[in-house]
């Protein structure tokens, strides 16, 4: 009788794995393929904007309750800050052997003006689906001429809201520098900056400095006056034309150098460098408000119509530590303020 029960639950146990491999199958059969996302980016893999931006979209396509995953691809342009037409024919070439003819992405996200004319140059067989454009904040997206509506996300530049918190931190200020670069979108930021910043030239004077060379920059920064400030914009390029990449490395030199407290608008090269701080666009939560909206238009293109602006959020994040170092209250910033590089002790 043992013998008989051995027998039969030896059979038994050989018998389970191919009825639960069937199971498995049928499963894994069950469950439909994940919907593809494909984002084209203007820079390189390594950079900190689009390190941000990728590691944001990867996280808010992962399954979680109630939603399913995306499958994010990605291609890399390395075309910053101008379009090189000669480049793009070789990536698209790529992108055939990698994906093939019409490999029919759910989605196309593109950031940046390269990545925009990199697809209406050679990707529109990538999708028949929505195609959303991440432009760089205060960038006229009207300039590309598109052959058809996009879906626009957009980086607004909260310069206005970084000095307001900034004179707040050192009301003393008497002069507030704000540095840019000379690429064609930086020259769209700094029209924009002058605009906003206006109404604090009745009680401060603020020069606005485009026309720099990046290596004497930092000597001026170093010999500025203690009553000023330091406001930079993004900076990739200076009056010489020289590629000043990743613009958060060169925000490090100057933050470094510099005499003044040195804020930021610019996520990735706040978490960067030595900035103290600022109202930040282009960092996390834009990177994840934008793939929630990815999300919606794949499932459903009506909720995001073609033509209309996302505004992506910005937040005020500022450094424990360089708070510290220019002997600034962290009760002075807001509550709602971000701090990074915190470590607080009972001691």
């Amino acid at each position: 009788m043992f013998r008989r029960f051995c027998t039969s639950l030896l059979l038994l146990c050989l018998m389970l794995p191919p009825v639960m491999a069937r199971s498995e199958e049928r499963t894994a059969a069950a469950q439909p393929a994940p919907k593809r996302v494909l984002a084209i980016f203007f820079g390189q893999r390594d950079t900190p904007y689009e390190r941000t931006l990728e590691d944001g979209l990867r996280s808010a396509f992962a399954p979680a309750a109630g939603k399913a995953a995306l499958r994010l691809e990605t291609i890399y342009l390395d075309m910053f800050p101008l379009y090189q037409p000669e480049r793009a024919a070789l990536i698209a070439e790529q992108a055939r052997r990698r994906f093939g003819a019409t490999p029919g992405f759910d989605a196309v996200l593109l950031s940046g003006f390269s990545a925009a004319r990199y697809f209406e140059d050679f990707g529109r067989e990538l999708t028949s689906g929505p195609v959303v454009l991440v432009k760089s904040a205060q960038a006229d997206a009207n300039v590309l001429d598109l052959r058809e509506p996009l879906r626009i996300a957009d980086n607004p530049l909260a310069v206005d809201q970084t000095l307001e918190l900034a004179l707040r931190l050192f009301p003393q200020t008497r002069e507030v520098l704000v540095i840019s670069g000379t690429g064609p979108e930086e020259v769209q930021m700094m029209a924009s900056a002058r605009k906003s910043l206006a109404r604090f030239q009745e009680t401060s004077r603020i020069t606005f400095i485009d026309d720099f060379d990046a290596d004497t920059l930092p000597a001026r920064l170093a010999a500025a006056p203690p009553d000023t400030i330091v406001l930079t914009l993004r900076i990739s390029r200076d009056s010489k034309g020289r590629r000043l990449l990743p613009p958060s490395d060169y925000v490090a030199r100057l933050a470094r150098a510099s005499r003044a407290p040195l804020f930021c608008t610019l996520e990735p090269a706040l978490r960067a460098s030595e900035c103290i701080g600022g109202v930040v666009s282009a960092g996390v939560p834009a990177s994840i408000a934008l793939a929630e909206a990815l999300r919606k238009v794949v499932d459903s293109p009506a909720s995001w119509p073609a033509g209309k602006v996302l505004e992506l959020p910005s937040e005020p994040i500022f450094d424990a530590r360089q708070m510290a170092r220019w002997k600034r209250p962290l009760e002075l910033l807001p509550a709602e303020a971000q701090l990074i590089n915190y470590n607080p002790t009972p001691y």
